[in-house]
């Protein structure tokens, strides 16, 4: 058996003393998995284009892989802590929620349009928009998708700013009203069909982050009684701190021309 593929670097597990086993997302084959020799794994950092071959003697047997770097997305992103941050969440949630075997294609082009923007030096605010807008749709790719096209309560298309964490339906700020309070925020960028281009605040991103953590946590985490990873968790922290910086350095800014 065997088939040729591009990927996605996820990750890499130890496997006896001189191999590793590389998980790669494929564009034809999804989460795969197969052994590398262990000179190969200080290079294959997660969030590496690759080209790859898997060959093994039977289709269930695990499997060795053969792979190529197309791009080193790890350390071109080392100048950019914050960017590479974003990269290394969006692979452990891949390596953590696909099946192996099933292909994702939708997923693994917006999965490559993402990391090829982080590349690209799309600017920081913008990249975290792109980074939940992103985890929406993973949610939605493993079938956990939220219905936030109109209120669960009336039906409206308009005005729609809340989530119920229970059911992942929307709901009209009129409509939310006696119940706000138990609700979550919905921040308008994450009703896009596309990947938000345009200016997002910090303070929409926060609410976006809360949202998806929580959904994941709900239908990723929670059913294998594990906790949301801890990298994940530092990229919601690292945007909720550069918005009270921002936020901060504002009022600094107005404080001084005040007195001017």
């Amino acid at each position: 058996m065997q088939w040729e593929d591009e990927g996605i670097a996820l990750g890499i597990l130890p496997y006896g003393e001189h191999h590793g086993i590389a998980h790669v997302f494929t564009l034809q084959h999804g989460h795969a998995r197969g052994l590398i020799y262990s000179r190969h794994k200080a290079a294959l950092g997660a969030g590496a284009l690759l080209d790859c071959r898997w060959s093994a003697r039977l289709p269930e047997h695990l499997g060795t892989f053969s792979l190529e770097m197309r791009l080193n997305v790890p350390a071109a992103l080392l100048p950019s802590p914050t960017h590479l941050l974003l990269v290394s969440s969006l692979c452990r949630l891949l390596f953590d929620s696909l099946p192996q075997g099933m292909p994702y294609e939708a997923l693994y082009q917006r999965t490559q349009t993402f990391l090829q923007h982080a590349v690209g030096g799309t600017p920081l605010a913008l990249l975290e928009a792109q980074y939940c807008w992103w985890e929406k749709h993973l949610l939605a790719d493993l079938g956990y998708g939220l219905d936030l096209t109109e209120c669960a309560l009336t039906g409206a298309t308009e005005d729609l700013c809340y989530v119920s964490p229970k059911t992942g339906r929307a709901a009209s700020r009129a409509a939310a009203r006696p119940y706000q309070e138990k609700l979550l925020p919905l921040p308008g960028f994450l009703r896009l069909d596309t990947a938000p281009d345009t200016r997002v605040t910090g303070a929409e991103v926060v609410q976006g982050l809360t949202l998806t953590e929580h959904f994941l946590r709900q239908f990723i985490y929670g059913p294998r009684d594990k906790p949301v990873p801890a990298i994940r968790r530092r990229v919601g922290e690292s945007v909720a701190a550069r918005k009270n910086s921002d936020k901060n350095s504002d009022k600094n800014s107005h404080e001084t021309s005040d007195k001017d």
